[in-house]
């Protein structure tokens, strides 16, 4: 008493089917995301597609679409993206720059827009790369200039001056008290 099975079925008395050459009752069947259904024809779990329920989908695409993801990393398993460096969120399409998720209101030192990775745009009045340096009447913030030299930028255009000088731009020397812009500073004749 000996079965001889007809292509795509299999056991004692043909009992069970095979799909891609795997036997209906293995946990490998159809990639192990489904069932065997008939002969080659599989029924993928949620979150599985292919003829062998080979491929993983994230967020409505297929793992081998190249927007999956955000077409900023890889879909590992259903609904779960693997981001590249510099993106973050659950479909990867959040920039990430110097370490602060772009949707952070810290992101770019709080003056600026994270556009890229690592890619600040900053808001009018700061620069460099992090936008964490004011611009004192159009001049960078840690220059040695800033302030005429007797201050220090503390926000866009705000000086905090020296002892000594006041004016917006700390360019004014004070003398006993009074600004030296004044008539009868050190008693008129200085």
């Amino acid at each position: 008493d000996t079965c001889y099975c007809q292509e795509n079925y299999t056991g004692n008395e043909c009992e069970f089917t095979e799909c891609f050459g795997v036997n209906s009752t293995s946990a490998s069947v159809c990639s192990g995301h489904g069932s065997c259904l008939s002969p080659n024809n599989c029924s993928c779990l949620g979150g599985y597609v292919g003829n062998e329920c080979q491929y993983n989908v994230c967020y409505d695409l297929v793992d081998t679409d190249p927007d999956v993801c955000s077409g900023h990393g890889s879909c590992d398993a259903p609904d779960n993206c693997s981001c590249a460096d510099g993106y973050t969120g659950y479909e990867c399409n959040i920039n990430i720059c110097y370490s602060v998720n772009g949707t952070s209101t810290a992101v770019c030192s709080g003056h600026g827009e994270c556009v890229a990775p690592n890619n600040c745009t900053c808001e009018e009045g700061y620069t460099d790369e992090e936008c964490s340096t004011s611009i004192c009447y159009g001049i960078n913030g840690t220059a040695g200039d800033v302030c005429s030299g007797h201050g220090v930028c503390t926000a866009p255009d705000n000086c905090l001056c020296d002892d000594k000088y006041t004016g917006h731009e700390c360019n004014v020397v004070v003398c006993f008290n009074i600004n030296a812009t004044v008539a009868g500073v050190c008693s008129g004749h200085g």
